[in-house]
Order: C-alpha cells, then structure tokens, then sequence
C-alpha cells in the first residue's frame, strides 16, 4: 500500500495500459507480489518486454514456468532492462553483452529485437538479471 496504492490500484491501472491484452487474471501470492495470466503469446510478449510504471514504482515482470516454485523469500537480483547509449555496433552480440553483464557481476538475459536486428543504432536495449547490491 506503499504511496496509498494496493494491488487493486495497481491491477486497474495495468488493464488500463495494457490496451493489447484482453482479461488478464491477477493473482495474489503475497510480499506486494502477484501472478498475471494471458491469452496468447502475443499478450504475454505485450507485458513482458514493456516498462510498466504504476503509481510510481517500477514493475518488475519475470515469467513463471510450470514446475517452478512460487518463492516469496527476497531475491537476491532482478532482471532489468538496461539501456546501453552509443555502444558501437561491433559489440552489439551475445558475447559482448555477456562480458558486460559478467564485468557488473550480473547475467545476460537477452537483447530486445531491435538491438539483435540492428534496427536502432543510437543504443542497445539489454535485460540482464542484476545483483541488488550492485553500485555503478
């Protein structure tokens, strides 16, 4: 209920974001975390590679798979989408971005589509699951 916002702020603001995503279900599992089921792929592509902010708090999205366990205990990183500003197209590959996730102390994850395709040359667009004791 941080800033006066309970999850039911929160799912009402999502379908209201989420235009591409037709009757998602929210479910609470607890420690302000919750399951969201869609649709299709389509849906699921729609909520996962997007930045979602409510209320002002960045939501942290991750997709469950059947057989794994639902934690509530504290995670010792999250995935982040980071943005690499100006990085030369000669280190726009799996092995760079594995050697920068290494030197931060975290994993790759994966490249959005237009940094794998080369559509946008300005910067890359990485997630890479970050310690949360990490310091830039």
């Amino acid at each position: 209920n941080e800033h006066g916002h309970g999850l039911q702020y929160v799912f009402q603001a999502l379908r209201k974001l989420w235009i591409n995503v037709n009757s998602p279900t929210f479910s609470v599992i607890g420690s302000g975390r919750f399951l969201v089921q869609v649709s299709s792929e389509e849906e699921l592509r729609e909520v996962m590679y997007r930045k979602w902010v409510v209320g002002g708090r960045l939501l942290i999205t991750s997709r469950w798979k059947p057989g794994t366990e639902l934690r509530l205990n504290e995670k010792e990183s999250i995935p982040l989408w980071i943005r690499l500003p100006q990085l030369p197209v000669l280190f726009r590959n799996s092995y760079s971005f594995k050697a920068i996730a290494r030197g931060m102390g975290a994993s790759f994850i994966r490249a959005d589509e237009c940094t794998m395709h080369r559509d946008k040359l300005g910067s890359a667009r990485v997630c890479m699951d970050v310690p949360l004791d990490f310091r830039p």
